[in-house]
């Protein structure tokens, strides 16, 4: 399942990275890691705004496709 396929306020936990060497690099410099818990708290013009590790950051939709997530 990828971040884009879940709903506003859920939580789940990043199974592994599917982008661009690029995109990956830039995601895991974030935090954004395997068994890391990632929650969902607003989609606003296009971009996914989620908490990790107490932290707010907004992701592109490609960012937001490259980051999958366990069921």
């Amino acid at each position: 399942m990828l971040l884009t396929q879940i709903h506003k306020g859920q939580t789940k936990q990043v199974s592994h990275l599917i982008g661009s060497d690029k995109t990956n690099h830039f995601l895991m410099s974030i935090g954004c890691h395997s068994g890391e818990e990632l929650t969902l708290i607003s989609m606003l013009a296009g971009n996914y705004v989620v908490v990790m590790k107490g932290s707010r950051f907004a992701l592109d939709k490609n960012m937001a496709q490259s980051i999958v997530l366990k069921a």
